[in-house]
């Protein structure tokens, strides 16, 4: 997932790797670079590489809703069940 979030006077980049690694990134501080572009909320794109498939722009807050089963989003949905179709990786032995 990656999310573009204003947080005060700062545009965030938001990015999580399979559902555990996060990582952070101040992406502007300059509040017109993202004004009128970014709603307050943040935009939220759902990538799956492997499926060469996306989801995406989505209002932060209509993810979260959807997360919480809360929302429909056909376009989530699909992503979702194509996800789940993936058969689970061999396990690695070190």
């Amino acid at each position: 997932m990656i999310a573009l979030k204003p947080l005060g006077d700062q545009l965030a980049q938001i990015l999580i790797f399979y559902g555990h690694q996060i990582g952070t990134t101040r992406l502007s501080s300059t509040r017109s670079h993202w004004q009128g572009v970014i709603p307050p909320d943040g935009l939220v794109f759902v990538v799956a590489p492997g499926l060469r498939r996306y989801a995406g722009p989505i209002d932060f807050g209509r993810y979260i809703a959807w997360q919480q089963g809360m929302v429909p989003c056909v376009v989530l949905d699909d992503l979702k069940r194509r996800t789940d179709m993936v058969p689970p990786l061999p396990p690695v032995f070190v």
